[in-house]
């Protein structure tokens, strides 16, 4: 897959998890504007399916230029490539897929874990 897909895999996992009291003022401010737990999980399923569609877009694209240099290089020396197109869905696909259900889990346990403390700050005037 390249090293340019795993630096991104990479960054967009430590940027999913940040330092803790961010997250937890993060968390805080939705519970003040009113979000349920409920509310807390759809929120954060959807950052992970926006990460995960940025995984699988650029893992695509990388792929598909890394295809094409294999193509040409092989049409250059005559090997045949016993390869298809589908391979460069099949991985990132995968690593997008693993990557969304860290970053579901983890946020859901961390919400959980700050949702039975019931520590939502009063609302300064």
């Amino acid at each position: 897959m390249g090293a340019p897909f795993i630096i991104v895999l990479a960054n967009i996992i430590s940027i999913a998890i940040i330092s803790s009291s961010q997250r937890n003022e993060s968390i805080y401010q939705l519970q003040i504007l009113g979000f349920s737990f409920t509310d807390l999980l759809s929120e954060k399923c959807l950052e992970a399916l926006l990460y995960a569609g940025v995984i699988f877009f650029v893992g695509i694209v990388n792929n598909t230029f890394l295809f094409e240099a294999i193509l040409r290089a092989a049409q250059n020396t005559g090997v045949t490539v016993k390869d298809n197109w589908f391979s460069i869905i099949y991985w990132p696909g995968v690593i997008s897929i693993i990557a969304f259900l860290f970053i579901v889990i983890i946020d859901i346990a961390h919400i959980y874990r700050i949702s039975t403390r019931n520590e939502v700050p009063e609302v300064i005037e």
